[in-house]
């Protein structure tokens, strides 16, 4: 028997969703201890070239550790989530976003 195209009920939803689950957010190991947290900010056009990124007023927000962009020395350590990957793409969008 196949489960191929049969609904499976989704077990760790409900726990997840009602405020059951622990994120990392949630995790208060010492070694985590002043972890910092990233945030990946999204273009709202799914298929666009990029003529500039301002980071500006990111950059000057509190708490704010560093700001990376595809242009950043820093950030090429972003560069693929898999580099061993057949077709690796960058995590970061350079000179157009092809949101996938």
């Amino acid at each position: 028997m196949s489960i191929l195209g049969t609904r499976v009920q989704r077990v760790e939803d409900p726990r997840l969703l009602t405020v059951g689950g622990t994120y990392v957010d949630d995790l208060r190991e010492p070694a985590l201890r002043g972890a910092l947290h990233v945030l990946f900010v999204r273009s709202p056009l799914a298929n666009a070239t990029i003529t500039e990124v301002d980071v500006d007023e990111a950059k000057s927000a509190p708490g704010v550790h560093g700001v990376f962009t595809a242009d950043c020395e820093k950030a090429r350590v972003f560069d693929t989530l898999d580099p061993g990957a057949e077709n690796a793409q960058s995590c970061l969008a350079v000179n157009r976003n092809r949101s996938q």
